[in-house]
């Protein structure tokens, strides 16, 4: 089975999956902070915003921000997908996913909703 990726190649796909924890915050709605966890396909050269658009194309309204899709088709890497993975700041554009991920929003910044925060 093959598998088109972001980067407009097409990936492998791996029979296994990934587990992805998600920090989950919409202020207006919710008392308080939560994490909900994922099963996303393991395709081969997964970065950690693909599986953040899997997740919401798969199973829920997940707010995050992206823009210049990794860099492709000449534009600029713009930082706008800046998240932390398993504690550590990275852009999920240039980030391959692992097994076991915590996904959260930068520290000391507002939440506007899930990993969406003011910039």
């Amino acid at each position: 089975m093959r598998h088109s990726s972001l980067a407009g190649g097409e990936s492998e796909v791996i029979e296994e999956k990934f587990l992805v924890k998600v920090f989950r915050y919409d202020p207006s709605r919710d008392k308080k902070p939560r994490y909900e966890t994922y099963m996303v396909p393991a395709f081969s050269n997964l970065t950690v915003l693909d599986a953040l658009i899997y997740i919401y194309e798969n199973y829920t309204n997940l707010a995050f921000r992206s823009s210049c899709a990794g860099g492709l088709y000449g534009m600029t890497v713009c930082n706008q997908c800046r998240v932390k993975v398993n504690g550590k700041s990275c852009l999920a554009c240039k980030t391959m996913a692992t097994k076991n991920m915590i996904i959260d929003p930068l520290d000391k910044r507002k939440i506007i909703r899930d990993l969406t925060i003011e910039m």
